[in-house]
């Protein structure tokens, strides 16, 4: 399912769930309503609004933290591809095949991620697979320095290369340790106990059915936040490629 179609799931579960508690309501026997069975529902229904409210800001927390560490590490990335560029610049002519097919690299795993076509899928797979970062790595390997400065030139360009390929698989690891989908589960089921107590305890109007729609909706759109937060490459919510084309632009100058 989509994100969306989580979402609006989300917000007819628990809006659903404030009217089958009224409707529950308006068959239980009136010893079951009276004040002493009101306020045990009270008490729970402030229990379970609690614990839905803390897990629902633990989500929201960790889904813009991870969020953040993915934009944080492109920025790091887009950095890095800027240096190692310009480190090869400084090795000299030597390395300018080298330095055209990183920048062809580059090029392609930015289409890859945010593709120009509006129908194109997003592709994370990581280069690595397809065996373009061995290629790079070893084609900077195959450099032969004449002088000091072209074999410190060799070295930076080597550690750079191989930072830039750890921080890629660190981010690709990430995207495994996602918010598992069991938490917002268990987040659906506690607020449609909540609303189905809230059900419980009001009795129906136009008042009540628009407040309770509204408090729904608001559930559905935290939901919604937290499941986009948790893509960052693709969705409403994306990671902006502006770093990235940025980088590109400034490879290969002289």
């Amino acid at each position: 399912m989509t994100d969306l179609a989580i979402s609006l799931l989300t917000l007819g579960l628990v809006f659903g769930g404030a009217l089958l508690g009224h409707a529950i309501s308006t068959r239980l026997p009136h010893r079951h309503l009276q004040e002493d069975s009101r306020d045990v529902v009270k008490v729970v229904v402030g229990l379970t609004a609690t614990l839905s409210a803390v897990l629902l800001s633990l989500l929201i927390a960790s889904a813009k933290n991870f969020y953040d560490a993915q934009r944080t590490e492109m920025e790091q990335l887009a950095s890095m591809i800027v240096v190692l560029d310009r480190i090869l610049a400084h090795y000299g002519p030597e390395a300018d095949e080298v330095r055209r097919e990183f920048r062809k690299t580059v090029a392609t795993a930015i289409d890859r991620i945010w593709p120009t076509k509006s129908d194109a899928a997003t592709d994370l797979s990581p280069p690595q697979q397809r065996g373009a970062a061995e290629a790079f790595f070893t084609e900077i390997l195959k450099l032969s320095p004449r002088t000091e400065g072209q074999r410190l030139a060799q070295a930076q360009a080597i550690q750079v290369s191989m930072s830039l390929g750890e921080i890629r698989m660190l981010m690709m690891a990430q995207r495994g340790n996602a918010i598992p989908p069991i938490f917002i589960a268990v987040l659906q089921v506690w607020v449609v106990a909540l609303f189905v107590g809230l059900g419980l305890l009001t009795r129906i109007n136009a008042t009540v059915v628009t407040v309770l729609f509204v408090g729904a909706t608001l559930i559905g759109s935290a939901v919604f936040l937290i499941l986009e937060l948790n893509h960052p490459y693709d969705g409403a919510i994306r990671i902006s490629s502006t770093v990235m084309r940025e980088a590109l632009a400034q490879m290969g100058r002289p």
